[in-house]
């Protein structure tokens, strides 16, 4: 006979107390997360997450890995490479054919996307094929949100919660069920976590990689020194870790790096069969990335395409984003010197604001001070050691790899490397609260509870606030989707558009964009003329409320602001060799023929086209 008894015992301690805990946990996170979407969500607000979002779209909608967001530097490596067919085509005597041209079609058709890796945009145009979307916005009703952007965010929360239950079983095999609940608990309330869910970046699925990495490193580690593992076993563990970090690198190129110290600690690691277990992990990574580093050898002969000049940019020789928007591109005069000055400068600002701040929580200062705690396990020593290793490396990587990227969005960006290991940190903290409550000999175990519930309540506090300040739901400025995609929608399909913000212009408008080139003279032109026209041009506010004179005056794309924009702006005249000379009536400025009585208010957008359109 079932008694209410036994089923209060199994509720308690029995099967269903695993099932109820891990339902009160999804209920909970599921709650903050329709609070901070109804509170506190914004619509995509970086250029990756755009970025991302269309190229998923692109292959959801089944025209391959192209993107609409195009750079000249993009367009300048797919040029190049087709010269350099052709010329060993030439050199080797063969007869040139229309395929070697084939490079120049996808120019004005299907660019080929340069700058993102692929794990990412493919998994979310899976969810993009299943869920319910309509991109339209409808240019009689209030806006309020993209709907398309929620999704996108929902999508991330996801990864949160895989995120959430891998901190979990981490913490666990780490220490103990006290200190994995509590890092759960950390871990769901930091608000910085919750912020990079409604970037749209691939941020989230990183840390779910690299929190399942860090679990298979140290179980192979446990069970190699512990276990003592015998067989297949230490090589099958490898093959696990080698597909982990390929898929890292598939997912963003500079976790490549760990690639060093993951190896290294599998050498240290792998006892007697050390060689077969770092062969395998090497081997596992290297056929796994091997292809897609192939595809960019084709289409742009580099590597890693466009992302592969990131160690130039912020140098002296290439300020600001003068590379992307660089059509003749020549990086042979940047030298060592100028690496390690972008290095110090990039180190010392990581130090002082990133390491400090480092997960948007005071709880890796916990992890810093209990450095100075050896533990009694070994393994927990050597890990953590690998964790240091790990950060060193991405702390590199990082400060060589910064771009304009990390200027325009400091914390949320994808070059943000050290909020990977965030988690791991986040878990080594509380241990050492824990330490520091048995150094305190506190017997009573509701004080314990009521101590780290106010650990918890601290940390949550950002995100409490959040929730309680309910903020405006759309990245303005610059980013306006109804403009955006209206303005799109005054060019065909196949016409082409000229923007500051072509990942914008790509996501929210479907149409094909070019980075606007660093001067509109011979850059422009050179689009315009030889590869493909350009039909209108759209700057935001993002381009036009610059800083007279250090930004539109003076440094990268200044022959933007002297000759063009001043006298746009300024003077209100179109510069008379420009072809696109039409600007709307009545919505933007400055006037046009069509637009002689046009109100003397300044819009904060600027559109101008080859002819009338509206």
């Amino acid at each position: 006979m079932f008694l209410p008894q036994e089923f209060i015992h199994r509720l308690e301690q029995g099967a269903f107390s695993r099932f109820v805990q891990l339902a009160a946990v999804g209920l909970a996170i599921a709650a903050i997360a329709f609070a901070y979407n109804l509170r506190a969500f914004k619509n995509l607000s970086t250029q990756e997450g755009m970025d991302a979002a269309q190229l998923a779209r692109n292959l959801a909608e089944g025209r391959g890995f192209v993107t609409d967001n195009i750079s000249p530097l993009s367009i300048h490596l797919v040029k190049q490479r087709q010269a350099e067919r052709i010329a060993a085509r030439e050199a080797a005597g063969a007869v040139i054919v229309p395929q070697d041209f084939m490079d120049q079609a996808r120019l004005r058709n299907n660019h080929p996307d340069l700058n993102n890796p692929p794990l990412y945009p493919w998994l979310l145009s899976l969810y993009l094929r299943v869920v319910p979307l309509e991109y339209s916005i409808n240019p009689t009703a209030v806006f309020e949100r993209y709907r398309p952007d929620l999704l996108i965010a929902i999508f991330n929360q996801l990864l949160l919660v895989a995120c959430a239950g891998l901190v979990f079983a981490l913490a666990r095999r780490l220490f103990d069920g006290a200190v994995a609940w509590t890092s759960l608990v950390l871990f769901v309330g930091t608000s910085l976590f919750w912020q990079v869910s409604v970037s749209g970046q691939s941020t989230l699925l990183l840390m779910c990689i690299t929190l399942a990495l860090m679990w298979s490193l140290l179980r192979f580690e446990q069970g190699t020194s512990l276990d003592g593992w015998t067989g297949s076993r230490p090589v099958w563990m490898a093959l696990l870790i080698g597909l982990l970090l390929a898929l890292g690198f598939l997912t963003r190129y500079a976790f490549g790096w760990l690639l060093l110290p993951v190896l290294m600690f599998l050498a240290l690691s792998g006892g007697s069969r050390r060689f077969a277990v770092v062969f395998t992990a090497l081997m596992t990574f290297v056929i796994l990335a091997t292809p897609w580093v192939q595809r960019n050898l084709k289409v742009s002969g580099k590597p890693f395409g466009a992302a592969g000049y990131a160690v130039y940019q912020l140098t002296d020789k290439f300020p600001g984003d003068e590379i992307p928007r660089t059509l003749q591109l020549d990086v042979s005069s940047a030298s060592f010197p100028d690496y390690a000055r972008k290095f110090r400068n990039h180190a010392r600002e990581m130090l002082q604001d990133d390491l400090p701040r480092l997960g948007g929580t005071w709880m890796t200062a916990f992890f810093f001070v209990g450095l100075m705690v050896v533990f009694r396990r070994p393994s927990l020593n050597r890990f953590r050691g690998l964790l240091l290793v790990m950060l060193g490396v991405l702390f590199v990587a990082q400060a060589l790899g910064k771009t304009q990227l990390s200027l325009d969005s400091p914390v949320v960006n994808t070059e943000n490397l050290l909020i990977l290991l965030a988690p791991a940190m986040i878990i080594f903290g509380v241990s050492f609260f824990f330490t520091l409550l048995d150094q305190w000999n506190i017997p009573e175990f509701g004080i314990r509870v009521l101590l780290t519930g106010m650990l918890c309540g601290l940390v949550s506090l950002p995100l409490v606030f959040t929730l309680l300040a309910r903020t405006y739901a759309v990245a303005y400025p610059p980013y306006f989707p109804p403009v955006i995609q209206l303005t799109s929608n005054w060019l065909r399909d196949g016409e082409q558009m000229m923007s500051d913000v072509p990942w914008a212009v790509a996501w929210y408008g479907r149409r094909q964009c070019i980075r606007w080139t660093l001067d509109p003279d011979e850059d422009f032109y050179s689009i315009y003329d030889y590869d493909k026209p350009i039909n209108a041009l759209y700057l935001s506010p993002g381009a036009l409320d610059r800083r007279l004179l250090s930004q539109l005056l003076k440094g990268p794309g200044a022959e933007w602001g002297r000759p063009f924009l001043v006298d746009v702006i300024a003077r209100k005249e179109i510069p008379k060799e420009f072809p696109l000379k039409y600007a709307p009536p009545r919505y933007f400025w400055p006037q046009s023929p069509e637009n002689e009585n046009a109100d003397e208010e300044k819009p904060e957008h600027l559109f101008l086209s080859d002819r009338i359109r509206w």
